[in-house]
């Protein structure tokens, strides 16, 4: 699992790449090369999503930010 600047956060798992909002909806779920999800690392940089497995690195351009320590993202308008 991963957040990025906005604050989605940004799981591998079985089905998918799947993009959660900050309430913890899915908002979009990305075919992605069959992983073990629990094996999985995923790491967000400015324009890419990388998915690092055992036997392979999986690498896909996205307008994402990496996000920036220390900083919270602004609030998607919950409450």
């Amino acid at each position: 699992m991963a957040f990025d600047r906005n604050g989605y956060l940004w799981v591998v798992t079985n089905a998918g790449l799947q993009v959660c909002d900050q309430n913890g909806r899915v908002r979009g779920i990305i075919a992605w090369p069959e992983t073990d999800a629990l094996q999985s690392k995923i790491v967000i940089a400015d324009g890419y999503v990388t998915i690092f497995t055992r036997n392979a690195t999986y690498t896909r351009r996205f307008n994402v930010k990496a996000p920036i320590p220390g900083q919270r993202p602004k609030s998607q308008g919950q409450g």
